[in-house]
């Protein structure tokens, strides 16, 4: 803001061509790498000059994030002070961010809930700790941290939620958890929520800067929503057309209003593509096509079902995979599960379950008969130890198992290979053979990399301005600001130890 210019965070443990391409793409004019004086090093001497009182137009690019792309190339997400003043304003309003507040930085910086981390303390008076990489990769010594620092506030990923309340529930105590980045199991939030002072359920894609909606979970909340819209936010549930669906009826959710990112650097044709107008509010707005597949619950909640990209036909019939998986997530045995479809040697879709946690597909076949139709029941319920995650933390679906995996073992630990077979199958199209759809087995999690973007669609023949009950251009406020998290005492230095530093 000092200067004017905006930033684009590049994490420097990514491989040397990614971070070529990002320099490549966003062409800055100041490059800041670790272990390099950003200053030449001398004397000083005694003389100073004050940087102009740059004001940035709220419409000025305050970053730039840049996500997967659809190509295998990374897109970067313009994003402007004014998104971004928003988003502080709605989140410091949600947690009643202030002096004696401590939030814990876990994430790395060029992940976009970074933005949350550094900034909200900033203009709040609360204090920011950063944790050191070893720290967030030790639920042990992360938790010693949060309770060295008195650290009030913790945003992560339900994968890093879960492996937190698995090693160091004690974490929890009083703390604030914010959740987000991907769909949190029902299971993990009942923990999280019982262990926590407050749960506060996120969700928003990078394009409309980090979250747009928020929920208070409290215990026995049953199945997770992600709440209502954060102020100043348009959610939207609509069909093929553009068309508002009623109440309870799954649609495609875009977001509106001031939290949209001014579009993807570069990419005009893919900024007109995903950033539309809308065709319910005011001349000149516009929303973001999120790919994602929602409803509006009948209290107003909404939930996310899955994704629209992943879309498969299944003898004829369409298929959501997100829809079977949230319903594997309500089994409490389950602890995260992505399903998939394989193509059998016939080149027929079959559906394929990935689950952790205890459950066995003895167990899940007769659950899943119970509540979905049988052309959505999985052919093969295939068990984890884990899910494969991204760098960000989110499930890797491109490095599930692609071989057919060991029989009857159990549980294999990550990182174990699957047992090579002759008869192989990937998660992509370009498979050739699936696994029996009677075989339940154990295999790896796998390695990690990046999810793909969703296509664009057709455009609709005609499109309703009428309200509709899925509409929330005025949605409830978003939750209150809960009470004081965390009561350490004696307050820690500005400086933790370890290298964690309170600012």
């Amino acid at each position: 803001s000092a200067t004017g210019a905006a930033y684009v965070p590049v994490d420097p443990d990514f491989p040397a061509d990614r971070v070529a391409y990002l320099l490549e793409d966003s062409a800055p004019l100041l490059v800041i790498r670790p272990g390099h004086p950003v200053l030449a090093p001398g004397p000083y001497n005694g003389s100073r000059s004050d940087l102009p009182g740059i004001t940035p137009a709220p419409e000025a690019a305050a970053y730039v994030i840049h996500t997967s792309g659809s190509t295998g190339n990374p897109k970067g997400v313009v994003i402007s002070h004014r998104a971004l003043a928003n988003l502080l304003d709605a989140i410091a309003e949600s947690l009643g961010s202030g002096p004696g507040h401590r939030l814990l930085a876990v994430t790395t910086v060029s992940f976009d809930i970074a933005a949350l981390e550094l900034f909200v303390p900033l203009v709040t008076g609360a204090a920011v700790v950063l944790a050191e990489r070893e720290e967030v990769l030790d639920p042990l010594l992360l938790s010693a941290l949060a309770e060295r620092t008195a650290a009030t506030h913790l945003q992560a990923t339900p994968s890093l939620w879960r492996g937190i309340t698995d090693a160091a529930p004690g974490l929890l105590d009083g703390l604030c958890v914010m959740s987000g980045g991907e769909p949190l199991p029902a299971d993990l939030a009942e923990r999280l929520a019982t262990g926590g002072a407050r749960l506060l359920n996120l969700y928003g894609p990078t394009e409309t800067t980090i979250w747009s909606t928020a929920a208070d979970l409290a215990p026995d909340a049953g199945a997770p929503h992600v709440g209502h819209a954060l102020h100043n936010t348009t959610l939207r549930v609509l069909d093929t057309w553009l068309r508002p669906v009623p109440p309870g009826v799954p649609g495609e959710l875009y977001i509106g209003g001031a939290g949209l990112a001014r579009g993807y650097l570069g990419r005009s044709a893919l900024t007109a593509s995903r950033f539309t107008a809308d065709p319910h509010g005011a001349p000149g707005d516009r929303m973001y096509r999120t790919g994602d597949l929602a409803r509006v619950q009948d209290d107003g909640t909404l939930r996310v079902l899955g994704r629209t990209d992943h879309q498969l036909k299944v003898r004829g019939h369409r298929v959501e995979p997100g829809e079977i998986e949230t319903v594997l997530r309500g089994h409490p045995g389950v602890a995260d599960t992505v399903v998939v479809g394989l193509p059998d040697p016939s080149g027929a879709v079959r559906l394929v379950a990935y689950v952790t946690g205890t459950a066995t597909s003895n167990l899940l076949r007769p659950y899943l008969a119970e509540r979905l139709p049988e052309h959505l029941v999985p052919s093969v319920i295939t068990e984890l130890a884990a899910l494969p995650l991204t760098p960000n933390g989110k499930v890797d679906r491109a490095a599930l198992p692609a071989r057919r995996p060991p029989e009857g073992n159990g549980p294999a630990r990550p990182g174990t290979p699957a047992r090579p077979s002759s008869e192989s199958c990937s998660p992509t199209s370009s498979a050739s053979t699936a696994p029996d759809p009677t075989t339940t087995s154990s295999t790896s999690a796998g390695t990690r990399c990046s999810p793909c973007s969703s296509p664009t669609g057709s455009a609709p023949p005609s499109a309703s301005r009428s309200p509709s009950a899925t509409s929330s251009s005025t949605p409830p406020p978003p939750p209150s600001p809960g009470p004081s998290c965390r009561a350490r005492s004696p307050a820690p230095p500005p400086y933790g130890g370890n290298g964690a530093r309170a600012r």
